[in-house]
């Protein structure tokens, strides 16, 4: 499992580390963290404080977003994930609680987290 964002990459990240990573998002400068497994792809964009996209692909051609436990809206914001903007609809919007469940359970077990509702795309 390699973790790569914004500040570089990581071979083998602890649960600390990802946290850590994820937590200092802030939608400016440090704006995505990504997880890499040998048939997985996983990441975090956007802001910590600000809110979260969390998107995964299994590698089974299915792509997933994580759902917002506050809202359902499709109203769209802007979103800078890997240094780019996007317009996401809210209800994609994650807290970093969230993120964070989502991510740890991934680098764990290279699957969706149970705990985290997730919508396919």
């Amino acid at each position: 499992m390699a973790w790569d964002g914004d500040d570089g990459e990581v071979v083998d990240p602890s649960v600390g580390e990802l946290e850590r990573r994820i937590r200092a998002l802030d939608g400016e400068h440090l704006t995505i963290v990504t997880l890499q497994s040998e048939t997985g792809y996983f990441a975090v964009g956007g802001s910590a404080a600000n809110g979260l996209v969390v998107f995964a692909d299994l590698g089974d051609g299915d792509f997933w977003s994580a759902l917002s436990p506050v809202t359902s809206s499709t109203t769209m914001v802007t979103v800078v994930a890997g240094g780019q903007p996007g317009d996401y609809e809210e209800r994609l919007m994650t807290t970093v609680e969230v993120a964070i469940a989502a991510a740890t359970h991934f680098l764990a077990s290279q699957a969706l987290s149970p705990e985290v509702e997730w919508t396919k795309n």
